[in-house]
């Protein structure tokens, strides 16, 4: 290579690094100020009104850091049932349950939509003794501190103009 190709690649990729470092930094700003909350799960499952003016971070963001404490919640949309079964006995067996025992032994608060449990769309169909195991599993999560959130925790209230009196 001569001279002005090797300056051409360069310049190239100083403008890419300098691009990704102002978009980190937009990034930053928009969040800033913000509740951080982990999501277990899909991001796009968090409920409207757990994620309103929170900023929300894949899992994938803590495998890359693995610190707990950088988020203030963690918000849990979807276990599988292995993940459900390692959490209730303290395993941190994959980035997902690791995440949520580290977030429990560090005083992180944890929630969990019902939706989030894989188990309970076959309640009453098949084994009353697996279901039981598992929702036993549920209860164990509980008592470890995990917030299990109803369905009605999670609908945004209708607010409804109000009307002078005459």
């Amino acid at each position: 290579m001569n001279g002005p190709d090797v300056q051409k690649i360069v310049e190239e990729v100083t403008r890419l690094v300098l691009a990704q470092v102002q978009q980190q930094q937009t990034a930053a700003e928009a969040t800033e100020g913000m509740e951080h909350c982990l999501v277990v799960g899909d991001i796009a499952a968090v409920p409207e009104k757990l994620g309103q003016g929170r900023a929300l971070h894949p899992l994938e963001e803590y495998e890359r850091c693995g610190n707990i404490l950088r988020y203030r919640r963690v918000i849990v949309t979807g276990l599988t049932l292995v993940q459900l079964a390692d959490i209730a006995q303290g395993r941190p067996g994959d980035s997902g349950s690791c995440a949520v025992v580290n977030a429990l032994l560090n005083g992180v608060e944890v929630v969990m939509p019902e939706t989030a449990l894989p188990h309970r769309k076959f309640a009453g169909k098949g084994s009353n003794g697996l279901y039981a195991l598992l929702e036993g599993y549920v209860r164990t999560l509980q008592t470890f501190g995990v917030k299990l959130l109803g369905q009605a925790a999670l609908v945004m209230p209708v607010v409804v103009p109000v009307k002078p009196p005459k």
